[in-house]
């Protein structure tokens, strides 16, 4: 194939965009990048486009495909390097991660290599005790997806070519369109399957292979400069567009997808060395980045995860960008010396396939070590020295769901004192505390929803119904103004009693796998106590009951004669400073910065019962 330097720039953009979303670096506030995750979905296009056109080239000037060549050369370019960022990694994931994570990693990488992890990561995403997010091989899934899009297609199209002739575009638009439509339905009602998935995500590939059939088979070209000018900047132009403004995290409709998607066709059909787009791309920064592209792609997750759970970055805009930096080393180098090195022609398969069979059997025997030892509890002494009820179980596994559907009532019982809860996950919180405690609470029935505008919840019959209203947030300046100006005088038009429940506590956290109490049992090497910890969560308060927002909670509760609990009530001592962080059998209370465990729920729950704190007459 002719080398077409502007589809190297391509891959540059599309690693930069995945990069810098995972990074997560706003620039005065703002997130620049929050769509770069849809890199992943260029590099798809790009994928089918290159595969297909190395099938076709092939199949039109010899007739026949060569199996055996094909993937020893996709051998050669992916399996040596994703093996030596898993050995690199791992003495890393021994050091960092507590053992529960560390299962959860050797399962992974096992997946990893397997060219399956997109399966793992989808059905472990159901366990809420586990954070996918801070699994360093995480991002693989996508290169699971291509490797079994490589598997499969070319014997595939080989033998639509030889028994189908001329149905081929056909049957690739035909595959394209029901992978599309049934990626939008399922992202109605599983995002994770549509996201994970390979027939969800097999139309972005077979597209680039749309455009492959067309340039090769149908030779289609524009012969108009002009229009080849419009449309590769028309490309360009959705692809950054939706870097920049698109949100994961929304519902937004899989067809949304279409524009960055429709960018990439229309740079790769219509580039032409002399235009601007193309030289854009073709520029030696971007080809260079886009070379080492892969390299890059597979070192940032892993190096991002163990910079955030060891801590190195924490807080430090110089340490992030010396990270980049340092991210960038490496993949120069695991280019040169890996990747390069193993796809050089003199370099002899069969010894390839010795180191790789070799390295793979090292990983299985660890990653099963591992596995069987439940991640190695041994591997942090101060453990043992923070509780006598002390349980590596209790103090990692930390269940976060719901414990049953009673929060989804659908009416109330005539019988209870009936409240309706207001609020986001920190209200979640505060109806834990009860649904793990209906014995001693037997008066309450709850009934939660997260809708605070009047519009939506004027028309609740279950409000109407309620004996009392209580609004619970991680609140902010403008949830207090939304709530004073709108939700506050409706409620007490239709005459409801109403209950403020102040901003939690919220602690300093070193990442989102390890609460204060992770980061002082795992790299503290001083002589840890049960109390000396609980002073430690005291004066690590970030937010508390004399924080301003919490004092503006206050006074907005005294303005409208409201009821005002204080949750800090039950979750320090004040005249003794201290905070718990642990229940009386060795259950860790908080997962993150202040989100209750299931056990630590059911703690402060027994807590606010016996001091009386939910005085509600």
């Amino acid at each position: 194939m002719k080398y077409r330097p502007e589809i190297d720039g391509l891959r540059a953009i599309a690693v930069l965009a995945v990069i810098l979303y995972h990074a997560n670096l706003p620039i005065y506030g703002i997130n620049y990048f929050k769509g770069g995750y849809i890199g992943v979905d260029i590099f798809f296009v790009i994928s089918g486009y290159l595969i297909t056109s190395i099938i076709i080239n092939e199949l039109k000037s010899t007739g026949n495909f060569s199996f055996k060549f094909f993937y020893e050369r996709r051998v050669r370019r992916i399996v040596p390097t994703l093996i030596v960022v898993i050995l690199i990694s791992t003495p890393f994931a021994w050091k960092f991660m507590p053992p529960l994570h560390l299962v959860e990693y050797a399962k992974s990488i096992l997946y990893s290599l397997t060219f399956s992890s997109n399966l793992f990561f989808y059905f472990s995403s159901v366990d809420y005790s586990i954070d996918n997010n801070f699994l360093p091989f995480l991002h693989t899934w996508s290169l699971s997806v291509e490797e079994q899009f490589y598997i499969i297609f070319p014997l595939i199209f080989y033998l639509i070519y030889k028994y189908f002739k001329n149905k081929e575009l056909i049957i690739i638009l035909t595959i394209i369109t029901l992978s599309l439509f049934y990626s939008n339905y399922l992202n109605e009602f599983d995002q994770s399957a549509a996201f994970y998935f390979f027939h969800t995500r097999i139309w972005e590939i077979l597209i680039g292979s749309f455009i492959a059939y067309l340039k090769i088979y149908k030779k289609f070209e524009l012969d108009n400069r002009f229009l080849k000018e419009i449309l590769t900047l028309i490309g360009l132009i959705l692809i950054i567009h939706f870097i920049r403004y698109a949100n994961c995290s929304s519902n937004q409709s899989i067809y949304y997808n279409l524009l960055p998607v429709i960018g990439t066709c229309m740079i790769i059909s219509f580039s032409y060395k002399d235009i601007l787009v193309t030289k854009i791309l073709s520029s030696k920064l971007l080809v260079g980045i886009g070379l080492i592209s892969y390299s890059l792609y597979l070192w940032h997750y892993p190096i991002f995860v163990f910079a955030k759970i060891s801590g190195i970055t924490s807080g430090n805009i110089k340490y992030k960008i010396l990270l980049g930096f340092f991210l960038l080393f490496i993949s120069i180098l695991s280019y040169f010396l890996v990747e390069k090195k193993f796809r050089n022609k003199n370099f002899k398969f069969r010894n390839i396939l010795k180191f790789i069979i070799g390295a793979i059997l090292f990983i299985v025997v660890t990653s099963f070590l591992i596995i069987n030892n439940n991640g190695f509890v041994d591997r942090f002494k101060n453990l043992k020295k923070i509780s006598k009820n002390y349980n590596i179980d209790n103090l990692y596994l930390a269940k976060k769901s719901w414990p049953d559907n009673g929060i989804n009532n659908k009416k109330f019982n005539e019988n209870k004192i009936k409240i309706f809860l207001i609020g986001d996950s920190h209200s979640v919180n505060f109806q834990n505390m009860f649904l793990t405690n209906k014995l001693l609470f037997t008066k309450y029935q709850f009934i939660h929803t997260s809708d605070y505008d009047v519009p939506i919840i004027k028309n609740n019959s279950l409000l109407k119904e309620s004996d009392i209203v209580i609004l619970s947030f991680r609140w902010s300046q403008n949830m207090i103004d939304i709530v004073k100006n709108y939700t506050i005088p409706y409620l007490q038009k239709i005459n409801k009693k109403i209950v403020i429940i102040s901003r939690t506590n919220e602690y300093r956290v070193l990442s989102g796998i390890y609460t204060l109490i992770d980061k002082e049992v795992l790299f503290s090497k001083n002589n840890i106590n049960y109390f000396g910890l609980k002073k430690n969560y005291y004066n690590n308060r970030v937010i508390h009951s004399q924080s301003k927002i919490n004092q503006k909670l206050k006074n907005l509760s005294k303005e409208n004669n409201i009821l005002f609990l204080n949750r800090e009530d039950y979750m320090c001592n004040l005249e003794k400073k201290e905070c718990d962080y642990l229940t009386n059998d060795g259950h860790k209370i908080f997962y993150d910065y202040g989100h209750y465990t299931l056990e630590g729920a059911k703690y402060f729950g027994e807590k606010l019962y016996y001091i009386d704190w939910f005085k509600l007459k």
